[in-house]
């Protein structure tokens, strides 16, 4: 699916698309007139059975999860109410760290990273 199709597929007909992570889940959704269900349901199996990872859509959607953060934005000696709560966690516990992951680590991660690991995810996914 070409770059930018599905933010096409949901604001042509006067819908709209966003993602959200917590904890646990990324959740991708959709927002649009019933009448338009199928279509959307198809375009997002045909979107997900090709997916195509290359630099470029890795660095953007990279760059999303950066700005996400908003450590960006913020001063290094400052924190949130929830950074200091998953500070103060246990330091073995899996939430000790941002939800969205550290900066270090999205500025380490590399597009031959996902592509090694993608496979597996689409693998666990169907079973």
């Amino acid at each position: 699916m070409k770059s930018e199709m599905m933010d096409r597929l949901t604001e042509d007909v006067g819908g709209y698309n966003n993602a959200y992570t917590a904890d646990d889940v990324t959740v991708y959704f959709e927002v649009i007139p019933s009448n338009y269900l199928e279509s959307l349901i198809w375009a997002e199996a045909d979107r997900l059975s090709g997916l195509n990872v290359n630099d470029e859509n890795f660095k953007s959607e990279r760059d999303v999860v950066k700005k996400n953060s908003g450590k960006e934005y913020l001063p290094r000696r400052t924190a949130n109410s929830s950074s200091c709560f998953r500070k103060s966690r246990a330091a073995k516990h899996p939430y000790k760290r941002p939800t969205i992951g550290l900066i270090e680590d999205l500025d380490a991660a590399s597009l031959e990273n996902v592509q090694e690991v993608l496979p597996q995810l689409i693998i666990d996914q169907t079973m």
